[in-house]
């Protein structure tokens, strides 16, 4: 509770999700076992607690991916690290605990071109759980990023999206390939009925963006299905997410040609070369090139197009 109060001190509206996180780790802790930080057994504890973790809260999950483990082992250690500040710890017990270690490969799933058009064919401008999947997809922003896309950040002239706070607080360009422009275009642009202020993904009632929820309802709605087994190499489940439309773009920017130390720039990546990361799902692609209709997926604007 104290560090909660902390938190809430730091900032006058903290995010709601950090809060619940820091409360289910305790919860957590205490299904484990776990009864006082400063026991003997509270290591151990813990490393049990990392080891048979399972989030009854994320639907479908019954073994949560590393990232999230460390993710909730950071919470156990700002508690921790809450209490040596505060004097009633005097030694660190979690200095001998190894979070989950960083997984080295995952399986990127991705939509088929097949399932792009079905979810494209929706047209359910209306439904801001349809316009944040498509946003997505033809745009790689993150979750969180296409949440907080506001329609003055679209520049219509250069067709591109300025991210004003992307992952690590950088800020980043991104062009609109044809088919997003006109998408929102038609939506809020200038040629719209009523161009619109405010966020691109309208906030509504009984919708939470950035949520699984949102995600498999668009899903569900074209009838496209989200769990696709298991990867025969590295035996990952193949499981649609909302940061598949992420992978998704990735993938289809390399199909068309685009370079990948170029990709990172426009995606916000870390790695110099997102080709090896996308290597099989760009292949993909490729191979359904027949299928393709003319200048599809394309990011660079039209005039620049056929200007060469």
């Amino acid at each position: 509770q104290s560090y909660v109060e902390y938190l809430e001190g730091r900032s006058p509206k903290p995010h709601r999700t950090t809060i619940r996180n820091v409360h289910l780790a305790v919860e957590g802790l205490k299904a484990a076992g776990v009864t006082s930080l400063t026991s003997k057994a509270f290591p151990q504890q813990v490393g049990r607690w990392l080891r048979s973790m399972s989030l009854s809260h994320i639907r479908g999950t019954d073994a949560p991916a590393a990232s999230t483990k460390r993710r909730y082992f950071s919470h156990v250690r700002a508690l921790v690290n809450h209490a040596i500040r505060n004097g009633w710890m005097q030694r660190d017990p979690l200095a001998g605990v190894v979070k989950a270690p960083v997984a080295t490969e995952t399986a990127k799933e991705v939509f088929t071109l097949e399932e792009i058009r079905d979810i494209a064919a929706q047209q359910d401008v209306s439904n801001p759980r349809w316009v944040w999947v498509m946003l997505m997809t033809l745009s790689g922003l993150r979750r969180a990023e296409a949440c907080a896309l506001q329609w003055d950040d679209i520049n219509w002239q250069a067709r591109v999206i300025r991210v004003r706070k992307g992952k690590g607080n950088k800020r980043r360009t991104v062009y609109m390939m044809d088919e997003l422009h006109d998408l929102l275009m038609g939506i809020g642009g200038p040629k719209a009925k009523s161009p619109r202020l405010g966020p691109v993904v309208e906030k509504k009632k009984g919708f939470g963006c950035d949520s699984w929820a949102a995600f498999r309802h668009v899903l569900k709605a074209a009838e496209v299905e989200a769990d696709k087994g298991t990867d025969p190499t590295t035996g990952l489940p193949l499981r649609l997410s909302p940061h598949s439309c992420r992978h998704t773009f990735a993938a289809l920017m390399l199909a068309t040609g685009v370079d990948g130390s170029d990709l990172q720039m426009t995606m916000g990546h870390s790695a110099d070369d997102l080709t090896k990361f996308y290597s099989q799902q760009r292949d993909l692609y490729r191979r359904q090139a027949g299928t393709w209709e003319p200048g599809q997926f394309q990011v660079m604007p039209r005039s620049k197009a056929a200007s060469g």
